[in-house]
């Protein structure tokens, strides 16, 4: 249903999720379709409450803060062992960190600088569509 040329570049663009998540300590092609997922949710939520006036920066940070909640999690060290191996899903903090770092927003909103642990170069972030 796509292209070869449309193949290639989803696979170039996913590629550096599957790296990204990899360097995290996970399997980055075990948990690549649950991170798409997960971008393409965070980057759609993110521009579908941008569209209110009312999102300034303090709203802006709530977001973000909220995301973060919703995948907070602790798991015994066994565990968190086994879903690393096992679970097509990242672990909270990955699905979090990971995927906020995707957020160019994110930089502006905390007033996070190049370097910073949470901040990706610009080649580095993935836009899937």
């Amino acid at each position: 249903w796509r292209s070869e040329a449309d193949t290639k570049e989803f696979e170039k663009r996913t590629a550096i999720l599957v790296d990204q998540f990899d360097h995290a300590g996970h399997n980055g092609k075990l948990t690549l379709g649950e991170n798409i997922g997960d971008n393409v949710g965070l980057t759609a939520s993110f521009q579908a409450a941008s569209m209110n006036p009312k999102f300034d920066n303090d709203t802006r940070k709530k977001f973000f803060l909220q995301y973060a909640h919703v995948w907070c999690s602790i798991y015994r060290p066994s565990f968190e062992e086994q879903q690393l191996k096992t679970n097509p899903h990242a672990l909270g903090w990955a699905r979090t960190n990971e995927q906020i770092k995707q957020q160019a927003k994110f930089k502006e909103t905390f007033m996070c600088k190049d370097g910073d642990k949470m901040v990706l170069p610009e080649d580095k972030i993935v836009h899937i569509w």
